[in-house]
């Protein structure tokens, strides 16, 4: 299957400095990609990178087979890319159905009210806020608002940025188990997370950066042969076999529609 999201040779920059490097990599559609590694790897670059929000200093980006490097955010959000930055992407001095309105905005047209009725059986709180200001919804609930405005215009692309950010476990496992319900239904994701063992169970693909560089590609299942690096990453060789155990044994419900996994590779690249 051709991949939905595609990164040649990207290099990114803020000044003098490189924080990404080299950087290749795919996602396939109707995939799950998990991005991983320690915090000032490169991670929260590569998808600002990837939607526009920070121009590539060199290498080639594309989408659907369009390349977009170099395209401005907005531009790049019409083509069915949805970016869920770290932090909050809401506008907190509006209502909830307000905020679900804007985002919703031309690309659903007519179907708003229809986007709503979906965004609220995926986040029954919501329904509930709806005329309640978002500055004072509680921090679970203003991602569930963020992930919300993102997936109301059914997005051929989610890219998320922490999801579970300075959020209780309990709040955690409620985020994901809604975003295995968006997976479910057929989306691509790419997934920046710092609970491995969430991205593990929800992911197809796992990339590792290391130094603004990839350091690893493969399927959860092979975390256990990435070498001292994953190992190191994932906590030391038991956490790293714990993690991978963790990813391939669960329980996931299939997909209405299997898609076949992109090709894998493994670098040792430092």
């Amino acid at each position: 299957m051709k991949p939905l999201l595609r990164l040649r040779n990207v290099e990114a920059r803020y000044g003098r400095f490189v924080a990404l490097q080299n950087i290749s990599l795919l996602v396939p559609e109707r995939s799950v990609v998990a991005l991983l590694g320690p915090n000032g790897v490169g991670k929260t670059t590569l998808l600002r990178t990837a939607s526009g929000m920070l121009k590539p200093a060199a290498g080639e980006i594309t989408f659907d087979g369009t390349r977009i490097d170099g395209w401005p955010d907005y531009r790049i959000a019409r083509l069915g890319l949805a970016h869920i930055p770290e932090g909050r992407g809401i506008f907190p001095g509006l209502s909830v159905a307000e905020n679900l309105m804007m985002a919703g905005g031309s690309r659903n047209g007519g179907g708003r009210t229809g986007g709503l009725g979906r965004v609220f059986d995926l986040f029954p709180v919501l329904k509930t806020r709806r005329e309640q200001i978002a500055g004072t919804l509680s921090g679970g609930e203003q991602q569930m608002l963020s992930l919300a405005r993102a997936v109301i215009v059914k997005p051929r692309l989610l890219m998320v940025d922490e999801l579970s950010l300075g959020l209780a476990p309990r709040l955690v496992a409620e985020l994901f188990a809604t975003l295995e319900r968006i997976r479910d239904e057929g989306a691509t994701i790419l997934l920046v997370e710092q609970y491995v063992r969430y991205a593990l169970r929800l992911a197809d693909i796992v990339v590792i950066l290391h130094k603004g560089r990839v350091a690893f590609i493969g399927e959860p299942g092979e975390l256990s042969r990435g070498g001292a690096l994953v190992e190191s990453y994932l906590g030391g060789s038991q956490a790293a076999g714990a993690a991978t155990a963790d990813a391939t044994s669960a329980a996931r419900p299939k997909r209405k529609t299997p898609a076949p996994r992109a090709k894998t590779r493994r670098s040792s690249r430092a």
